[in-house]
C-alpha cells in the first residue's frame, strides 16, 4: 500500500531531475551542470527522510493530579475537561512534583493543571516518548520524559 502513495512522489522526482538534465545537455553546460543538477534531486529525497527522523510535536492537555505518599504525583491526563479519552502519569521526582503542585489550580479539594503542555516524540511516524514542556504557563526545564512502554491508557489522541 505504501508503495503506491511513494510512486507518484518517486515519478515526481524523477520527473524534475530528469528535466533539468535534459535542459541542460541541451544548452551545453558542460559535466560541472549535470553533476550539480544529479546532486540536486538527489539532495531532495535525503532531505525529506532527515527530515522525518526527528519529528515533535506539541500539544496543550489537561490534567488532574494524584498526590501519593511517596511525594510524587499521579497525573490523568485528558485532551479536554469532559474527554473520556485518558493516560496515567508517574512523576517520581520530588522537584518536578513540586513544580506541578505550585502551578496547579484547586476545585473541591482536587488538584488540576488546564494546560499541561506536553512535546511528543514521532520520529520516522512512530511515536516514542513524551515530555512536559510547561504547567499553567510555568516552564519546567528538566522535564521527566516517558517512553511510550511507560505510558498506560489511551494514547490514540496524542498521534499528529
Amino acid at each position: 500500500m505504501y508503495g503506491l502513495l511513494l510512486l507518484p512522489y518517486i515519478l515526481f522526482l524523477v520527473n524534475i531531475s530528469l528535466s533539468v538534465l535534459y535542459l541542460y545537455a541541451e544548452r551545453g553546460r558542460g559535466a560541472m551542470g549535470v553533476k550539480a543538477v544529479i546532486i540536486f534531486s538527489l539532495a531532495l529525497p535525503l532531505y525529506s527522510i532527515a527530515d522525518r527522523a526527528s519529528k515533535d510535536y506539541g500539544q496543550s492537555l489537561y490534567a488532574e493530579i494524584e498526590l501519593r505518599k511517596d511525594g510524587g504525583v499521579a497525573l490523568t491526563c485528558r485532551p479536554g475537561f469532559a474527554d473520556s479519552r485518558q493516560f496515567y502519569l508517574v512523576v517520581k521526582s520530588l522537584e518536578l512534583a513540586e513544580k506541578l503542585k505550585a502551578n496547579a489550580q484547586s476545585y473541591k479539594g482536587s488538584l488540576y493543571i488546564s494546560d499541561l503542555q506536553i512535546v511528543k516524540s514521532f520520529p520516522f511516524r512512530q511515536f516514542l516518548r513524551l515530555k512536559i514542556k510547561a504547567a499553567n504557563g510555568a516552564k519546567i526545564a528538566e522535564g521527566p520524559v516517558w517512553k511510550v512502554a511507560d505510558i498506560s491508557g489511551d494514547l490514540s489522541f496524542l498521534r499528529p
